[in-house]
C-alpha cells in the first residue's frame, strides 16, 4: 500500500472516531454548570457546552419549586380573639411550612394553617407570611395583615395580665409587673409607673417597650440616667400619732413603696412622687433622673425653697403649667390627734427660684385619693373615713378654698356613690372617677354633671386596678389591671 493510501486511511479513521466521541458527549475535560428547576446547580457533561437536567453527564433532578395556589388572606379580629391564616401549595412531596410574623419565624408554626394566640391591641397591623419548602426549593407567600379592632369592654393593649416580668420588646415579649399610673405625651408615647419593677417604662406609638429609668427589682434612692437611677423601697415618715410633745418624730415606714402616679410637665418630662424617700423626681425623655423637690430620706412638712423644703410621704402628683401639685401628710393640730391630715402642696417654678407651699389641707383622716389638672384647674377626690358626706370630687379654687362638685349621700351636689379611689382628666376637660369598691366608673363635667358610664357591680372588674388615664385622643380610658394595660372605649 502506498504512503498516499495510508495517509488517506488514517484521516478517514480519525474522522470516524471524532464523530463517535462527539456523539457520546465527550471532548474537553471542563464543562459549564447547569441550573436545575430548584435553583440548585448540578454538573453537566464533559463537553464544552452546558448540560441539561437529567442529561447523561449531570446529577440534577426534575423536581420543581413549590407553587402557592392560595395565598394567606388579610384578617380582622376583635381584641383578645385569634386570627386564622392558611395557605394552599402544590409541589413534590413532602412540603414543609414555616410561618413568620413581621419577618421572624414563629415557633411551632409549621403546618399549612396557623392560628395566632389571643391578640392584643398592640398586635394590630402585624404582617404574616409563610415559607413553603419542597425537594425542589422554597417559595415565600405574599403578606397577610391582621387588624385588631376594639370591643366595648376592656381591651388588652399590651402585657400579659397573669404574667409578671420586666422584659422589654414588642407586644409578643414585653412584660410588666403591677403597673400603676400612666400618662401619654404629645407624641403618643405612653409612660408607665411599673411599680413592681421600681421602674418607669416607655411604650412608643409602634408599641415598642423600653425601660426609661430604674432597674427591674432594685429599689433605693439614686439620681442618674437609665438603669443608673433607683426609685422606691422603704424609708421613714412622720405619722400624726407619733409626737414628742408637739415635735414630730420620724418612724420607720415598713411598707415597700414604688412609683405609682406619673404626670408630665410642659417640657414633656415625667414627674413622680417617690414616697419612700420623701421627694419628687423628674425623668427626662432621655431617661435622666433628678430630684426637684424635697430632701432625700428626710421627712418633714416645712415649706420654702425646693432645696430646703421637706416632704412627708408624698403620694400623688399632677402637673399644670409651671406648677406641680402633690399630696402628702401633715400633722393634726395637737398632740392628742389620732390620725393624719392630708395636704395638697405645690411646687411653683419661677425664673429665679422654685418654692414649695401649701395649697389646701383636709380634716383629720380624710385621705386625698387622687389629683387631676385640667384647663388650668386642679381637681381632687376625698375618700373620707369620718363621714361619707365628705366623700367626693372637689375643685380647688384660686383663693385656696375647695368646692365639692359631686359627692356621696348627704351632699347637696350631684350623687357620686361610694368612696372615690381613682381620678383622671381628659384633654376635653371631662373628669373620670372610679368609686370604691371599684365597680363603677363615672364621667363628671367641669360643672358637676355626673354620668355613670360603666357598672361592674355584678361581675366586678377583671382584676386589680392599678391606675387610670385618658388616651391622647380622648376616646379611651387607659387602665392598668394586674400586669397588663387595657383600653376601655368611652361612649360619646
Amino acid at each position: 500500500m502506498t504512503n498516499q493510501h495510508l495517509i488517506k486511511k488514517r484521516a478517514f479513521l480519525s474522522l470516524i472516531c471524532a464523530g463517535l466521541v462527539a456523539a457520546c458527549g465527550g471532548g474537553g475535560n471542563t464543562g459549564n454548570q447547569g441550573t436545575t428547576a430548584t435553583g440548585q446547580t448540578g454538573s453537566s457533561g464533559s463537553s464544552g457546552s452546558p448540560g441539561s437536567a437529567g442529561s447523561s453527564g449531570g446529577t440534577s433532578t426534575n423536581a420543581q419549586v413549590p407553587s402557592i395556589e392560595t395565598q394567606p388572606a388579610d384578617a380582622t379580629v376583635a381584641t383578645d380573639s385569634s386570627a386564622s391564616l392558611s395557605v394552599t401549595a402544590s409541589g413534590a412531596d413532602p412540603l414543609s411550612y414555616q410561618w413568620r410574623r413581621n419577618g421572624v419565624a414563629i415557633v411551632s408554626a409549621t403546618s399549612a394553617t396557623y392560628t395566632t394566640p389571643a391578640l392584643a391591641v398592640a398586635d394590630g397591623g402585624s404582617k404574616y407570611d409563610v415559607v413553603v419548602t419542597g425537594s425542589g426549593g422554597s417559595v415565600t407567600s405574599s403578606v397577610a395583615t391582621v387588624t385588631v379592632t376594639l370591643h366595648s369592654g376592656f381591651n388588652r393593649l399590651i402585657g400579659l395580665q397573669k404574667t409578671a416580668g420586666a422584659s422589654d420588646g414588642d407586644s409578643t415579649s414585653a412584660l410588666f409587673n403591677a403597673p400603676a399610673g400612666t400618662v401619654t405625651d404629645t407624641n403618643g408615647n405612653i409612660f408607665v409607673a411599673d411599680a413592681g419593677n421600681f421602674a418607669i417604662r416607655k411604650i412608643s406609638p409602634a408599641y415598642a417597650v423600653t425601660t426609661l429609668a430604674g432597674q427591674a427589682g432594685a429599689s433605693g434612692f439614686q439620681d442618674g440616667t437609665g438603669s443608673g437611677a433607683l426609685f422606691g423601697g422603704t424609708g421613714e415618715w412622720i405619722g400624726g400619732h407619733v409626737l414628742n410633745g408637739s415635735t414630730p418624730v420620724p418612724t420607720s415606714d415598713t411598707t415597700v413603696r414604688a412609683p405609682q402616679i406619673v404626670s408630665l410637665d410642659t417640657d414633656q418630662n415625667v414627674l413622680l412622687a417617690d414616697a419612700a424617700h420623701n421627694v419628687l423626681r423628674k425623668v427626662t425623655q432621655a431617661g435622666v433622673v433628678t430630684t426637684f423637690a424635697g430632701t432625700p430620706n428626710t421627712p418633714g412638712t416645712s415649706d420654702g425653697a425646693t432645696s430646703t423644703a421637706l416632704l412627708n410621704l408624698p403620694l400623688n402628683v399632677a402637673a399644670g403649667g409651671t406648677t406641680t401639685y402633690f399630696v402628702d401628710v401633715v400633722l393634726p393640730a395637737t398632740s392628742s390627734g389620732s390620725g393624719e391630715n392630708y395636704s395638697i402642696r405645690k411646687v411653683t417654678s419661677a425664673a429665679q427660684a422654685s418654692t414649695v407651699s401649701r395649697a389646701w389641707t383636709s380634716v383629720v383622716n380624710e385621705p386625698i385619693a387622687g389629683l387631676a389638672f385640667s384647663a388650668g384647674t386642679l381637681y381632687f377626690i376625698s375618700s373620707a373615713t369620718t363621714t361619707a358626706a365628705s366623700n367626693g370630687l372637689y375643685r380647688l379654687n384660686q383663693d385656696g378654698t375647695a368646692t365639692i362638685l359631686a359627692g356621696d349621700t348627704g351632699s347637696a351636689v350631684p350623687m357620686l356613690l361610694g368612696s372615690p379611689r381613682f381620678l383622671t382628666a381628659g384633654g376635653d376637660g371631662m373628669l373620670y372617677v372610679v368609686e370604691g369598691p371599684l365597680t363603677k366608673i363615672y364621667r363628671v363635667s367641669p360643672t358637676g354633671t355626673v354620668t355613670l358610664l360603666f357598672d361592674y357591680s355584678s361581675s366586678g372588674l377583671p382584676g386589680a386596678l392599678g391606675g387610670m388615664s385618658v388616651t391622647g385622643d380622648n376616646k379611651n380610658l387607659l387602665v392598668t389591671i394586674d400586669n397588663a394595660l387595657f383600653l376601655l372605649p368611652l361612649p360619646n
